[in-house]
């Protein structure tokens, strides 16, 4: 009799010493965290909750505390909603986080519970770019460097501002920016960045807008070099099919070099070098600031004109006819001159005083 209580209450004392510690290890021992969603994505700027749970191999959930840690507090940043606690003091059986995206880019956040964890990719995506500015203020003309943290300048990027393609100066080997001429004058436009990628997806190419606008202008710094062919400043044609537009504006003196007076026009311009990778139509339309008589000429590397179909030189000087001069292009791959040529010199005043700027759109068919 004795013999027995005492065995009784020794495998009693050995239960009690095993539950001692945590109750709940033997549950957990099996158990799982998971998560829902478990891949999120979010706009910069956004948050989004996610819903854990540490459950046993049967899909139970088990009461347990919860964490979070951010990966890269940079990137993302992490919070438990403390008002959702089903169960009782910090062993409830699930529990919510709030995950807020801070930049962009990609992390992890690792949620933890009952000493098992499961870690969620997070990507942030852009609603938009963030462009750096090599300066506050431009005139038209000038150039500019580009670059936006997270993202990558692509071979194929373009910047379309004030419904103008811009002209490609440069681009970084590293994609970390690229430098533009900023080719007409825009009141609080944004950059229209077509083919730029987020870093964590360097491939694919995005068409977003600038964060942020920018005035360029009405200032106008002039080209150097238009007096030859030997120095012409170079300016370009969008894609073939794009239907895009490249805009020219441009001031100063019209010059009566030997290129220009022994050029198709004949008479003093300023020339502007065009490279055209391959055959290519697009229509040319020209304005200017008074009305004296100008017209546009493309010649070759001989200074030979070149036909334009309908001549950018069909209407003469006066209010009626000035001011503007419309044509096509239809060119086999090569280098092209574009010459402005100004006719003022043939007209008694006031058409004998040249403009003070013009400017000069070649549109992709």
């Amino acid at each position: 009799m004795k013999s027995s209580m005492y065995g009784t209450l020794t495998l009693a004392a050995f239960a009690l010493a095993a539950c001692s510690g945590n109750p709940l290890a033997d549950e957990q021992k099996g158990a799982n965290v998971i998560v829902d969603p478990g891949f999120l994505q979010i706009n910069v700027g956004s948050s989004q909750t996610v819903t854990v749970q540490l459950v046993d191999d049967q899909g139970n959930a088990l009461p347990a505390a919860f964490s979070a840690t951010a990966n890269d507090g940079a990137v993302v940043a992490v919070a438990e909603s403390i008002g959702y606690r089903p169960g009782l003091g910090n062993n409830r059986l699930a529990s919510i986080f709030r995950v807020s995206a801070l930049s962009i880019d990609s992390s992890s956040v690792t949620f933890t519970a009952g000493g098992k964890s499961y870690d969620v990719p997070v990507k942030v995506s852009p609603l938009n770019v963030p462009l750096v500015l090599g300066a506050a203020s431009f005139n038209v003309n000038d150039t500019v460097n580009l670059s936006a943290p997270g993202f990558k300048f692509l071979p194929g990027t373009q910047i379309i501002f004030g419904g103008s393609q811009q002209f490609v100066v440069s681009r970084a080997a590293d994609s970390s920016s690229m430098t533009i001429r900023l080719g007409n004058a825009v009141t609080n436009g944004n950059f229209d960045i077509q083919g730029i990628a987020v870093g964590y997806l360097p491939s694919i190419g995005l068409n977003l807008l600038s964060a942020a606008t920018q005035t360029v202008g009405p200032a106008i710094t002039a080209f150097n070099g238009t007096d030859a062919i030997a120095t012409a400043p170079d300016i370009y044609v969008p894609a073939d099919g794009s239907g895009r537009a490249f805009t020219l504006t441009d001031v100063g003196t019209f010059n009566a070099s030997a290129d220009c007076t022994g050029g198709p026009g004949g008479a003093p311009c300023r020339i502007y070098k065009l490279v055209l990778p391959t055959d290519q139509a697009f229509d040319i339309s020209s304005t200017w600031t008074n009305n004296t008589d100008l017209g546009i000429y493309i010649s070759d590397v001989s200074n030979a004109g070149t036909s334009l179909g309908a001549a950018c030189d069909a209407h003469g000087t006066g209010a009626a006819g000035a001011n503007f001069e419309t044509c096509t292009a239809d060119l086999t791959a090569g280098t092209y001159y574009v010459q402005v040529v100004t006719f003022t010199a043939f007209y008694a005043p006031p058409n004998d005083v040249d403009p003070t700027s013009f400017t000069v759109t070649l549109t992709a068919h």
